[in-house]
């Protein structure tokens, strides 16, 4: 009576845990087997693996929240091509040579578009963060059962989304700002979260602290020796290479100079600008001493601007404006962004030097 008892139970609960896989394949919120636009709510650490996948794209936009706001649409009218956005918040260098790596072995992407970010490059531990699950990276189908019958895939995101799909099925308007969450354009794209310009920039602003050690040398070599360990996970032959470094604020500038790095940073752009003009297929866009790095009223904080600055780095890229037709010296680029850190004291006298 007991072994019939527990068979019965066994072939319950067997049937449970079947049933609550196949409803998580046919809903598929992280789109691990299918791409469904505008109907989900999108966590970019969790779908981006299946997007790899299955979207289709020739073209990978990857790097920080420096390109978050981009306009996919307004991408795609500019430049062509199906466009597909990697990111992540407070991506690491880790994750970005991972997603790379993926990117590769699917074999999809035919133009790359890569953010530079130089402090990505300097910590001392080189940083090993990654948020991307293996089992959803991999192609390993014996392994799924983690996402099929995983907490945050029955606890978070099936929930959300059935209610999501039934507040529509009943004719019930959206916010903007969710329906954007929902969006594969719009992943991670953060603009209605903060207020851009001046006062606000300022209002974050605290003077770097007197007397930090920075071992200029030691770092610089370490920002060479990654770089280098990260052109490993690129393959120049499969496609061409867009690599840009995005335009922080004059005031970031002024902050780096007062901790003592801006020159370190300075010195590994030349430095990384030199090893991508010996490759063929591959463009540099350098938005660091663009004009309107001085005006803060094109930010929210030292480093991020507003999307209409997105929008004209897109151009640029187009029209080729600020593309970098030789290796710039470090005295030439700390010339160049020294006048820029004084233009911006000038414009903005309550700075501190």
């Amino acid at each position: 009576m007991a072994k019939k008892w527990l068979l019965r139970l066994l072939a319950l609960t067997m049937a449970l845990v079947m049933l609550m896989c196949l409803c998580a394949w046919c809903i598929d919120p992280y789109m691990l087997y299918r791409v469904r636009d505008n109907q989900y709510l999108l966590n970019s650490r969790l779908v981006t693996p299946g997007l790899i996948k299955n979207y289709d794209y020739d073209t990978v936009l990857i790097g920080s929240s420096m390109i978050q706001n981009t306009d996919m649409q307004r991408f795609r009218d500019t430049l062509g091509g199906s466009p597909l956005k990697i990111t992540t918040g407070a991506i690491s260098l880790t994750e970005i040579q991972k997603l790379t790596d993926k990117i590769g072995q699917i074999g999809k992407a035919e133009h790359y578009y890569i953010c530079l970010d130089q402090y990505l490059f300097a910590p001392e531990k080189w940083d090993d963060m990654d948020r991307f699950p293996d089992y959803l990276m991999d192609d390993n189908p014996w392994n799924d059962y983690r996402y099929l019958l995983g907490y945050e895939t029955w606890m978070r995101f099936i929930p959300i989304d059935i209610a999501l799909s039934g507040a529509r099925a009943l004719g019930l308007s959206l916010p903007e700002k969710l329906t954007r969450a929902m969006s594969i354009d719009g992943i991670e794209d953060w603009r209605d979260d903060w207020v851009f310009g001046e006062e606000a920039t300022l209002s974050l602003y605290t003077p770097p602290s007197k007397g930090s050690s920075f071992d200029a040398e030691t770092v610089l070599s370490r920002m060479k020796k990654r770089f280098e360990e990260y052109l490993t996970h690129l393959d120049f032959s499969q496609g061409d290479y867009t690599f840009f470094f995005p335009p922080y604020s004059a005031l970031y500038w002024n902050y780096a100079f007062g901790a003592g790095n801006g020159e370190t940073y300075l010195e590994f752009k030349a430095y990384a600008e030199r090893m991508l003009l010996g490759y063929e297929n591959v463009r540099i866009f350098d938005f660091q001493n663009a004009p309107f790095i001085t005006d803060l009223n094109n930010y929210k904080d030292y480093t991020h601007y507003a999307p209409e600055i997105n929008d004209r780095m897109l151009g640029c890229f187009a029209s080729g404006e600020y593309l970098v037709t030789e290796a710039s010296s470090t005295a030439e680029l700390l010339e160049a962004t020294r006048a820029q850190a004084a233009q911006l004291l000038e414009r903005y006298p309550e700075i501190p030097e």
